[in-house]
Parts: structure tokens; sequence; C-alpha cells
């Protein structure tokens, strides 16, 4: 078991932050890998961004992922994404970053994950998601899950 800190970006995630959204395995469903630039803009938003609503996923110091929350295109709610440095895969740094995540969210909480992304599927499931329905989207099938709180 992991320690897991769940904090706000910092000037130090800047790089890590790129490599997230630069790298090749983790943007493969997630519309592909961002332009440099474009990936530099992002972190940087992040990093000076006031919202409570977005979170670096730190492990033994260490920059591992990112937990963004939001309003769902079309289902009430609150959703949560997540996206994870290849290095946290397997480790279960994800189930405890978004068992974190769930104890702070009193709303419906939302996931919408790729139909073909099968860890993603499993892990919504272990934390009691549940799959309603399944939509086009970006010309992929994407499987919407709820977690009734």
């Amino acid at each position: 078991m992991y320690s897991v800190k769940l904090r706000k970006a910092k000037p130090s995630d800047f790089d890590p932050l790129v490599e997230l959204f630069t790298n090749a395995r983790v943007r493969k469903y997630l519309g592909g890998v961002l332009r440099r630039e474009d990936a530099e803009l992002r972190a940087e938003n992040y990093i000076v961004s006031k919202r409570d609503t977005d979170f670096v996923v730190e492990v033994e110091g260490d920059f591992c992922g990112l937990i963004t929350l939001s309003s769902h295109i079309e289902e009430p709610g609150t959703e949560v994404s997540f996206q994870f440095l290849p290095n946290a895969y397997g480790k279960g740094i994800a189930n405890e970053s978004l068992t974190k995540v769930k104890s702070l969210i009193s709303d419906r909480i939302v996931a919408e994950t790729q139909l073909a992304i099968i860890s993603s599927r499993k892990l919504l499931n272990r934390l009691g998601f549940i799959e309603v329905k399944q939509v086009s989207r970006h010309t992929e099938q994407q499987v919407i899950a709820v977690l009734e709180k």
C-alpha cells in the first residue's frame, strides 16, 4: 500500500505534467499526444490554477498523475477524470487516489471512459461505479459510469 497524497500543482510539477500530456501510453485514449507547446501551456495552467478541483497525485514525494473534477457534458453530478504516468500502473495508486477523491464529493459521481480501456472500467467497477450507458463521442464508443452517493 502506498501513501497517496492529493495536492495542488506546484512549479516543480511542470516537467512531470508535460510528460503526462506528451506520453504516448497515457494519451492513447485521450485524443493523442499533445504538441510540446500545448503540453507546456496546459501544465502552466494547472500550476497557476486557483481551482480546488484539480489534484496532483503524489506518492512518496513523486508526481504520479492528475485528477480533475468538473461537470459532465450530459449527466448530473460531478465528473471525475484521471490520468496517471505509466510507472503508477498496476500498483493500486489510482484506486487509492480515487478512493480519496470519492470522499471529497457529496453528490453523484460520473466517470466517462472509452469502451476499449478495460483497466479503467475495472477500476471504476471496483470503486462501486455502475456503467449506465454507452455513447459515441470523438468517433469512439464511451462508457458512462456513475456512483450514487
